[in-house]
């Protein structure tokens, strides 16, 4: 969960997940993470220091990643989107969260598909949530296909 914030996501996956480990930049935010962590007794999730341009893992490292509401703080998204990419394993996926704050969804959509598109990944259709009156747009980002030779 890059930009894990306080960890209320990691709270909220850590039944499903083996291992699931938290990045942020906040040593503050990681701080009241790690008590929170504690407190409801999740041993498999863990916290490190990390910026989402260069983040503290090897390649192919993990199923899934997630961008929480991170991308739109960033002077370079795909960056930050490619550097995702390297963490995953195969057949791995991209959860990107952000938030609508009152801007337009469909604008939100638009910059995550042109972003998704400099870093070589499939974007499904992003989901508005809730439908109506949105506060979140939640898309997943996977491995493009490789382009096949046609006889």
């Amino acid at each position: 969960d890059v930009g894990c914030g306080q960890g209320r996501l990691l709270k909220l996956l850590a039944s499903r997940a083996q291992r699931a480990v938290g990045v942020d930049i906040d040593a503050d935010a990681r701080r009241f993470a790690r008590a929170e962590l504690l407190l409801a007794g999740l041993p498999n999730c863990t916290l490190r220091k990390g910026d989402m341009h260069s983040l503290p893992f090897g390649d192919n490292e993990f199923d899934t990643v997630i961008l929480d509401d991170v991308l739109d703080a960033s002077e370079r998204p795909v960056d930050a989107i490619v550097e995702a990419k390297r963490l995953l394993r195969p057949g791995g996926r991209i959860l990107v969260l952000s938030s609508v704050g009152g801007r337009n969804a469909v604008d939100i959509g638009k910059a995550l598909a042109d972003w998704c598109r400099a870093a070589h990944l499939r974007l499904s259709a992003p989901r508005s949530i809730p439908t109506q009156s949105p506060q979140w747009i939640l898309a997943v980002l996977t491995q493009a296909e490789p382009a096949t030779a046609v006889a």
